[in-house]
């Protein structure tokens, strides 16, 4: 978020969606049909568009580093829709985070220590952990988690990919975060692939399997 736009965040973060069902295929758990891959494609050009806007000019290392995270976040969605079956979901939440926090308190130490630089405890930094720490983290991920039980794990990422919709409207009115013309139709283009997909999948069953 220090590199790249909300808007640029939420719109590549939601390409986690088409990462689900490319990773069940690479696994062997699905197959794509050829309206499907074009959805995809579809959802390719409009990240291309979002994150590369103007000529001869390099991709944004924010923009990067979230494609890279939203692998990550669609490899999660699909481990956490297996194991949530296997177990007890509180269990699983808990030592998620527990070992979340402790490789994040490491990494803290580690940064500092080769930065030489304190921990900022001022009363905003505090506020805005505690706010993504809670409401931003473990509340939307202990629903996740828990929706997960009663729904299958494309139907949860077909939900998550409402997200753009939501910030780019919050981005605006919080933020006055504007989006160039071309980044409008890649954002439309990402929109219209996802909304299409869900569409078929809910047309072809995969949502209940």
């Amino acid at each position: 978020m220090q590199f790249t736009s909300s808007n640029h965040s939420a719109f590549i973060t939601s390409s986690a969606v088409i990462m689900v069902p490319l990773i069940l295929v690479v696994a062997g758990k699905q197959k794509l049909h050829f309206t499907q891959i074009a959805c995809i494609v579809l959802i390719a050009f409009g990240l291309y568009f979002l994150t590369n806007t103007k000529d001869n000019q390099p991709y944004n290392v924010g923009d990067v580093i979230t494609f890279f995270g939203a692998i990550v976040c669609a490899s999660h969605i699909i481990l956490s829709g297996h194991y949530v079956r296997k177990t007890e979901f509180l269990g699983l939440i808990f030592y998620q985070f527990l070992f979340a926090t402790i490789i994040s308190f490491l990494g803290l130490l580690i940064n500092n220590g080769i930065n030489h630089t304190e921990v900022n405890f001022s009363p905003t930094v505090i506020n805005n952990v505690l706010y993504l720490g809670f409401f931003g983290t473990l509340l939307c991920f202990f629903v996740t988690v828990w929706a997960q039980k009663f729904v299958s794990t494309i139907t949860t990422a077909m939900i998550l990919s409402l997200e753009p919709i939501f910030a780019a409207t919050t981005s605006f009115i919080v933020l006055q975060e504007s989006l160039s013309l071309l980044e409008i139709i890649g954002g439309i283009a990402i929109i219209l692939g996802l909304i299409t997909y869900n569409l078929l999948d809910a047309k072809s069953g995969l949502g209940s399997n």
